[in-house]
């Protein structure tokens, strides 16, 4: 009894798979072929979509890369001339006195080889004394001095 039922429900599921819905007609070749042509374009259109936006993606990527290099290169320009300045500043710090105001001139009373006066240097504006004898005046003059005091 049991392979029976079992048969007559295979039986009545395969007329339902050949029958027709209830409410349904046939769909005819033209109407499989819309929907197959409906279906290509709309996977075509995906798939367009999909390589727009890796195009999209990869140039927004690339613009990206550029601005970081550009961000980069002036960076490294910035860094560049800072360090040319900081060196700059490094040498000439040395310095920790200021300079003079005036030149520095030849005093009145300091040495000038002019002996003549006729702004030409000459040759003889030193002379040089024997120590000895300069001695000598030296210990001469203490002893002026010690006997008048």
């Amino acid at each position: 009894m049991a392979a029976r039922l079992a048969e007559e429900a295979a039986e009545s599921s395969m007329k339902a798979k050949k029958a027709p819905a209830k409410g349904k007609r046939k769909v005819s070749r033209w109407r499989l072929a819309q929907i197959a042509r409906d279906e290509k374009k709309a996977k075509e259109a995906a798939a367009m979509a999909r390589a727009e936006a890796a195009v999209v993606q990869r140039s927004a990527e690339k613009k990206k890369k550029r601005d970081q290099v550009a961000r980069e290169e002036r960076q490294g320009l910035d860094a560049r001339q800072k360090a040319l300045a900081d060196l700059k500043c490094i040498v000439f710090s040395y310095r920790t006195e200021p300079l003079p105001v005036e030149p520095v001139t030849v005093e009145d009373g300091g040495l000038n080889s002019d002996v003549d006066g006729d702004d030409a240097d000459s040759e003889d504006w030193y002379t040089e004394t024997d120590p000895a004898a300069e001695i000598e005046s030296t210990i001469a003059v203490r002893k002026r001095m010690e006997d008048g005091a």
